[in-house]
Order: C-alpha cells, then sequence, then structure tokens
C-alpha cells in the first residue's frame, strides 16, 4: 500500500506485485523491468541513509562499470556487529589488474550485491542474473560474474550507507 501511494504521486516509481518467488527471481525480475543505465539492490529488511545513491553516484566517472562500497553490519536494536570498512580514499582499479584488487579491497569478502552500482546494459548484454537455484550466497556468483564481464573499472569507496541487519530467522541463519 505504502509503495502504491509513492508511485501514484511519482511516475518514476514502479511497483510490481507478484506471488513471492524467492530473492533471486525477485531480484531478476526487477533488473527485467528497470530502464535506468544503473542498479543497485537493497535487501527489504536492511536499510539505507538518505544519502546511500548519491554517495553511490559521486563514484562514476567514464570507465566506471561497477561501484562498490562498504556497508555495517547491525542487529536488530542498532548494535554495531560489523563494519565492513575498505581501505581509506576511493581507489579505482581497471579489471585487468583483478589479483590486486581483489586483495586490496577483500573483494572475496564483499561478494553481497548490496551497496554497489550494476550497469544495465552489462548485466543484459551478458546474460548475468541471480541463479534461482543457488539458495545461499547467489549473490557472489552474480557478483563474480559480472567482474568476469567487465572491460573497464571498478571505483571502491570506504562509505558505508547500507546499513545490513541481522535477524533471527532471516534467510541467512536458515540451515
Amino acid at each position: 500500500t505504502i509503495c502504491d501511494e509513492y508511485a501514484r504521486r511519482d511516475s518514476r516509481i514502479k511497483v510490481i506485485h507478484k506471488q513471492n518467488e524467492g530473492v533471486s527471481k525477485t531480484r531478476n525480475r526487477g533488473i527485467d523491468e528497470s530502464q535506468g543505465t544503473w542498479i543497485t539492490f537493497v535487501d527489504s529488511d536492511d536499510y539505507v541513509t538518505p544519502d546511500y545513491l548519491s554517495d553511490l553516484y559521486s563514484c562514476l566517472d567514464v570507465g566506471i562499470e561497477l561501484v562498490v562500497h562498504s556497508l555495517k553490519h547491525i542487529r536488530e536494536n542498532g548494535e554495531l556487529l560489523y563494519d565492513y570498512n575498505l581501505p581509506e580514499g576511493v581507489k579505482v582499479y581497471d579489471v585487468s589488474k583483478f589479483a590486486v584488487m581483489v586483495k586490496e579491497q577483500y573483494v572475496s569478502q564483499r561478494g553481497y550485491t548490496v551497496s554497489k552500482l550494476f550497469k544495465k546494459d552489462i548485466l543484459d548484454e551478458s546474460f548475468i542474473r541471480f541463479d534461482h537455484e543457488i539458495k545461499f550466497n547467489e549473490d557472489w556468483v552474480l557478483l563474480f560474474s559480472y567482474l568476469k564481464a567487465i572491460n573497464g573499472c571498478v571505483c571502491f569507496s570506504p562509505v558505508a550507507n547500507y546499513l545490513y541487519v541481522d535477524r533471527d530467522g532471516s534467510l541467512s541463519h536458515a540451515e
């Protein structure tokens, strides 16, 4: 109801009502329906600061094909569990320096797709989507498929405007 009300007031907002088929199929539908140049993901049980999008966009420059920000992992009560701080300062890597980038920016520990900007045309042209058969860490598969498909640069920023909420009973706690 809240989303429908926003959509009535703002033509840029599109609400899709569908049966729950899981996070991967839902994200894929969002990718398919999107019409913008860039895509970011926000999980329904997490939240972002008001500057989330503007800070992600501030990293864009010629040749940038992926933007990676940090995030904070918190409990439902707001207690900080872990601050996934990236190294200080904005760093840009050409994808040809993949091994250096992975090591210096701890990419293997940051396989989540939230707190990032992806180019829609790369997702579409490379047929990259979430694998709905994978129920845990499916975002890692998408992220590394995307990194394999890009030819430009990746911008890393230590800004942490995404708050990942650790909730008992969430999918990340499922066995």
